[in-house]
C-alpha cells in the first residue's frame, strides 16, 4: 500500500520513466527554471502516481526516460511537468554535445560539455486512495493549480533544512526562522550582508557546499550573548541591533565593537527606541557609545588599557557549545536523538 511516500531517484545509477496525463497543462518554455535546475538540481518534489495506479488517459506524444540502470519504475506526472521538461532539455543537450565530440578527433575543436548539478529526482508518490480524498485525480490537479502559490522564504528554509538536517548553518537558519526572524535579518547576523542568505545559497547548503562570508557559530554566540546581557529575543530578531553592530564593525575594530557591547547598561532604553524620535540606528549607536564612555571614565581607561580590554573581552566566550546546542535543540524540527551542533564553534 503506497498511499503517499517520498522517493529520491538518482538516474546516474537507476532508470526511470515519466508519462504525462492528457489533462496536464501545456508546458511553457522557462529558461530561468532550466538554468536553476542545471545549477542546483530539482529542489521541489514532483507529484507522481505509479503507472499501475493510474486509470486515466495519457498524452502519448510526451514522455521522458532518464538513466540506463535498473528501473526504478514508471510514473504518471501529476505536478512537475515543467521541471521534468527542463531537465530533459538539459540532459538532451549534454548527450548531443558528447555525441558530437566523439566524432571530433581534434581535442581543441571539441565543445565544452555542460554540467548538471544533480541527477537526483525527488518524488512525492501517491496512489488512488490518496487522491480520492480530494475528489479524484482530476480534482486534485485542479486544486494544486488553483491553490498553488509562490513559496515564501520560510518555505524554502524549512524545505532546505529538511533535506540536509546535518548542516549546522541550516540548523541555525531554520531555528532563527522559527523565532520569526526574517531571512534578510538572518543574513545580517550570519554574514553582515542582507543578501547572502537567499534561495540559491540555501540550495548550496543543501548540497553540502560552503558559503563565503557566513559564520553561523559566531553569529549564534553573539545572538545568545546579547540575550544573556538582557536583550529580549523579540528585539534582537528585528534588524536594528545587528545593523548597529555591523555598522560599528565597519571600521575593522571587531574586538572593540564586542567590548562596547559588553559594557551596555541601558538595554531598556535601547529597546524603546523608535522612529518617532528620529533614526533608530543613530539612537542606538549613541546610547551604546554613551554607556561605553561612562565605563571608560569611571574606570579611568586609557588607550592602552582599552586595547588590552578589547583583546581580553570574553563576550563571545560566555556562550558555550552546549548553550548553542540547547538553543538549537528547542527547534520543533530537530529530530529526537539528533545532536544539532556538529561543527566546532
Amino acid at each position: 500500500m503506497i498511499n503517499m511516500k517520498n522517493v529520491v531517484i538518482d538516474f546516474d545509477s537507476q532508470s526511470v520513466e515519466f508519462k504525462f496525463m492528457a489533462t496536464n497543462r501545456d508546458v511553457v518554455a522557462n529558461s530561468n527554471l532550466r538554468q536553476e535546475i542545471q545549477k542546483y538540481g530539482i529542489a521541489q518534489d514532483l507529484i507522481v502516481m505509479p503507472i499501475g495506479e493510474y486509470d486515466g488517459k495519457l498524452n502519448d506524444s510526451i514522455g521522458f526516460r532518464f538513466g540506463e540502470g535498473e528501473s526504478a519504475g514508471v510514473y504518471v506526472v501529476i505536478d512537475g511537468q515543467h521541471r521534468l521538461t527542463c531537465l530533459n532539455e538539459i540532459v538532451a543537450k549534454i548527450d548531443k554535445i558528447m555525441a558530437e565530440n566523439e566524432a571530433i578527433k581534434d581535442e581543441k575543436k571539441k565543445k565544452a560539455v555542460p554540467t548538471l548539478a544533480s541527477t537526483e529526482i525527488p518524488l512525492k508518490v501517491v496512489d488512488c486512495k490518496y487522491v480520492e480524498r480530494y475528489g479524484g485525480i482530476d480534482n486534485y490537479v485542479i486544486m494544486l493549480n488553483n491553490t498553488g502559490k509562490k513559496w515564501s522564504n520560510k518555505d524554502f528554509i524549512v524545505n532546505a533544512y529538511q533535506r540536509n538536517e546535518d548542516s549546522f548553518e541550516l540548523q541555525v537558519i531554520n531555528r532563527l526562522t522559527e523565532d520569526k526572524m526574517s531571512i534578510s535579518t538572518i543574513s545580517r547576523w550570519l554574514s553582515g550582508n542582507t543578501k547572502v542568505i537567499n534561495n540559491k545559497s540555501l540550495q548550496s547548503l543543501v548540497n553540502g557546499e560552503s558559503i563565503n562570508g557566513i559564520d553561523a557559530a559566531k553569529a549564534m554566540k553573539l545572538y545568545l550573548a546579547l540575550q544573556a546581557l538582557g536583550f529580549s529575543k523579540s528585539f534582537l530578531n528585528k534588524r536594528y541591533m545587528i545593523d548597529v553592530i555591523n555598522d560599528l564593525k565597519k571600521s575593522g575594530e571587531e574586538e572593540k565593537t564586542f567590548l562596547k557591547l559588553s559594557k551596555i547598561t541601558s538595554i531598556s532604553q535601547i529597546e524603546k527606541t523608535n522612529y518617532a524620535d528620529g533614526d533608530v540606528i543613530a539612537q542606538i549607536k549613541s546610547i551604546i557609545n554613551a554607556d561605553y564612555d561612562t565605563w571608560r571614565i569611571e574606570n579611568v581607561i586609557g588607550v592602552e588599557e582599552e586595547i588590552e580590554a578589547a583583546k581580553k573581552n570574553p563576550l563571545l566566550e560566555t556562550v558555550s557549545r552546549e548553550d548553542i546546542e540547547t538553543y538549537l535543540a528547542t527547534s520543533s524540527k530537530v529530530k529526537e536523538g539528533v545532536k544539532p551542533f556538529n561543527k566546532a564553534a
